[in-house]
């Protein structure tokens, strides 16, 4: 390098040295500045509803921009959330979002978020909820005529017409003398 200055060396010497030491430091900045909160499910919940909607939201310092800079699987299985910006232009404040479609299993389920930083710094979250199995249905009410009769009717007044109607189809009840008669 003729016709350069020992300073012009040294400057050149440092940048290069810079620019190598912040090549190196980038991705594990970039890593520790992302907060996952505000999961839902809550982890470690559990819940008879199997079509809840997945949520998370994130704070990364250098921001989370672009579709293919995040991932949410369910089971394994890669789902496509919806993603949403706290306001626009800021793209440090996200919330990603899925709703469930089709009913989950009833069972211990695994949620995994990906999210790929600007700066290209990874950083992911697992969390796990239960699908409980739903309560029976209750019973509905007897609504049967005869039920509604008896609304309202002492436990001998409920014998007493259940035995009468008992006689009278099987053919041993017979009307007192004179009643009935023309």
């Amino acid at each position: 390098m003729r016709g350069f200055s020992a300073r012009a060396h040294l400057i050149a010497g440092v940048v290069a040295v810079v620019a190598l030491a912040a090549s190196f430091a980038l991705p594990s900045a970039a890593v520790a500045k992302t907060t996952f909160s505000y999961k839902a499910p809550v982890s470690g919940s559990s819940s008879a509803f199997a079509k809840p909607k997945l949520s998370v939201y994130i704070v990364d310092t250098y921001g989370i921009k672009g579709t293919t800079s995040f991932s949410m699987e369910v089971d394994g299985k890669t789902v496509k959330p919806k993603i949403t910006y706290k306001k626009r232009g800021d793209y440090r404040h996200v919330t990603l979002s899925f709703q469930v479609t089709t009913a989950l299993k009833v069972g211990s389920h695994t949620l995994l978020v990906t999210i790929k930083n600007i700066r290209r710094g990874t950083a992911k979250v697992t969390w796990k909820f239960t699908v409980k199995s739903p309560p029976p249905p209750p019973t509905p009410p007897d609504t049967t005529p005869d039920a509604q009769a008896d609304e309202g009717r002492t436990r001998a007044e409920r014998y007493l017409a259940a035995d009468f109607f008992t006689r009278l189809y099987a053919g041993t009840y017979s009307c007192p003398q004179g009643v009935g008669e023309p």
